[in-house]
């Protein structure tokens, strides 16, 4: 059963009946839905959205469709804004600009291009953000079966065993990845003096599968360029309960500006290590860029 959040005054929580029902309807959904069409998908069941690389295929839009449905039922007079549905009419993004109701975050398949090519590395990644926080997030890597979930003042919990909080990284040898696509070689060459101490593996990765390397401090930072709500809301809420910082490349929180896609994102696993990528790569970076 769901309740009428409409009803609820100030700050909202999921009670934890409806969070365990969330984390069961995703599993569901990703392990009853979408797993059964990996590697069994064929052409005719494969699109392009943006460009020949931009894919979706059958298994996206019928998971968002089950998610819209199941996740509003839960929780009765909320919103929803999903990947697909964003795509199909991008007035959908005033659900996340308006303040009065709660809105389910969601990518129904985060890791497309891996799914479509019979890869791992793909999943469903959820929040619920209201009122300027996130309440609740999920990330289900659905080959794997790894569920990673968290609600607003509890643990990080990844397959039942909590996180725990993140250590302070060696800043004399930082490690970090992300969308570099934007990173120039020359640009990167001419600030290596200053930047010595920051290493970038450039190489692509889904969302899903970057994340949980940052939550198991496998890495210090991450670093993108487009900031779409679905690939980083609910990720970025379960670094900032882990002590972790979410900011865009201007300084600004990250979470209080999730509506916009341009303005750049930094996670790292402390206030220092984003400060010290944003001085010591991205403003020296954006600088060489504006100049040439």
């Amino acid at each position: 059963m769901g309740f009428d959040c409409l009803e609820l005054k100030g700050e909202h929580m999921l009670d934890q009946q409806t969070f365990e029902s969330v984390n069961t309807l995703i599993k569901d959904i990703g392990d009853n839905l979408i797993q059964p069409y990996f590697k069994n998908l064929d052409d005719s069941q494969i699109f392009t959205k943006t460009s020949a690389t931009d894919l979706v295929s059958v298994a996206d839009r019928e998971a968002e469709i089950a998610l819209s449905k199941g996740l509003t039922q839960l929780l009765e007079g909320s919103l929803f804004f999903g990947e697909e549905g964003f795509s199909a009419d991008e007035n959908i993004i005033a659900n996340i600009t308006q303040t009065d109701k709660p809105v389910w975050i969601v990518d129904p398949i985060d890791g497309t291009r891996n799914f479509v090519h019979g890869k791992d590395g793909f999943g469903i990644m959820c929040a619920l953000y209201f009122n300027g926080k996130v309440q609740a997030s999920w990330l289900y890597e659905v080959a794997s079966h790894t569920m990673t979930s968290y609600k607003l003042g509890d643990n990080v919990v990844l397959n039942g065993e909590a996180l725990q909080n993140f250590t302070a990284p060696n800043t004399d040898n930082l490690l970090g990845r992300g969308g570099f696509a934007f990173l120039n070689k020359a640009h990167l060459d001419e600030i290596a003096h200053k930047a010595s101490d920051i290493n970038i593996d450039p190489a692509g990765m889904p969302s899903i599968m970057i994340y949980d390397r940052l939550l198991r401090s496998e890495l210090d930072f991450l670093v993108f360029k487009r900031t779409h709500a679905w690939d980083h809301v609910p990720p970025c809420a379960m670094v900032e309960a882990l002590g972790g910082c979410a900011l865009n490349w201007s300084g600004k929180p990250y979470l209080s500006n999730i509506h916009r896609t341009t303005d750049g994102l930094i996670v790292a696993r402390d206030k220092a290590t984003a400060d010290k990528i944003l001085n010591d790569l991205i403003t020296p970076m954006l600088a060489l860029a504006k100049a040439s």
